[in-house]
């Protein structure tokens, strides 16, 4: 019995270590989703400002380089945006789960450049065709090495290495959920991109093919920069979500230990008890008996 207790004692001692830890985690992971929160948000104005001037050079220049605008038969690219660490819940693997099926459907016609290294291990491990970057991590990335990486992928793109290319990340819902989305980013439609701006004659310096290319380098590092906010902060929600659960769990543990500990403890007591009495009782049948 006294075995059992101290195994007990162990195993709780154990359990609220790690509820400590859980909990540690839960609240680091409350505070830099609210900085994820803030820079989503401001990232996201800038963003949707320059989708509206792409659209409006798309609508008042002529001479747009047709690579930019016209469906082509080919490859695309995905750009895979996962998290470096675990203890995120399901976030990692609902988003290599999307590009598994994805080669599964465009065998032969996809590749993947993974930021993060639990999409890269993915890849490695199933084999995927993969483009090789300088950057493979997505944390902190800045806009500096997004705008580079952009240069780097939209030369490809630009040489029929590939005819499209997409960002496949988790899009931000709520505080409890998100989706894994594929998002489109070359080719652009241009109706579609220039319809809801309100647009002004204009005159663009310098204007012609660099125009172009400056502006959809631009665009493509921003829209990179914007998904990797977006899924820093799908990460820390659901890393946020999956410590308060394993915390939960904890302590729900401890509560069953504890109840095992104290009818563990009673059981001892009264064996012991048990054992006085009966010990009571055998002296006075042996002092009767001697009498």
């Amino acid at each position: 019995m006294a075995d059992q207790m101290q195994a007990i004692k162990r195993r709780m001692k154990s359990v609220s270590s790690t509820e400590r830890i859980t909990n540690a985690m839960k609240l680091v992971s409350a505070a830099k989703l609210k900085q994820a929160t803030n820079r989503f948000d401001y990232i996201r104005k800038h963003l949707e400002e320059e989708k509206r001037l792409y659209g409006q050079v798309l609508r008042t220049e002529e001479g747009v380089p047709e690579v930019y605008l016209e469906p082509r038969d080919g490859e695309t690219l995905y750009i895979l945006l996962t998290s470096s660490k675990g203890l995120c819940g399901s976030y990692n693997t609902s988003i290599t789960k999307a590009a598994g099926q994805i080669a599964e459907e465009e065998k032969g016609s996809c590749c993947f450049a993974a930021l993060g290294t639990k999409g890269k291990e993915f890849c490695i491990r199933e084999g995927l065709e993969m483009l090789e970057t300088e950057r493979e991590q997505m944390d902190e990335m800045g806009y500096e090495e997004a705008y580079r990486l952009s240069g780097e992928v939209l030369e490809l793109y630009r040489e029929g290495r590939f005819t499209s290319i997409r960002v496949l990340y988790a899009s931000y819902l709520n505080s409890i959920s998100h989706e894994v989305k594929a998002a489109p980013v070359f080719p652009l439609e241009a109706g579609g991109q220039a319809g809801d701006c309100d647009l002004t004659l204009m005159e663009y310096e310098p204007a012609g093919r660099e125009l172009f290319d400056s502006l959809a380098q631009e665009y493509l590092a921003l829209y990179l920069y914007s998904a990797i906010a977006e899924a820093t902060l799908c990460e820390h929600s659901a890393r946020r979500i999956a410590m308060k659960n394993a915390s939960d769990s904890a302590n729900e543990m401890l509560t069953e230990l504890s109840i095992y500990y104290n009818r563990a403890r009673q059981a001892a007591i009264t064996s012991e008890i048990i054992e006085i009495i009966a010990g009571s009782e055998a002296q006075k049948l042996r002092g009767e008996a001697i009498e």
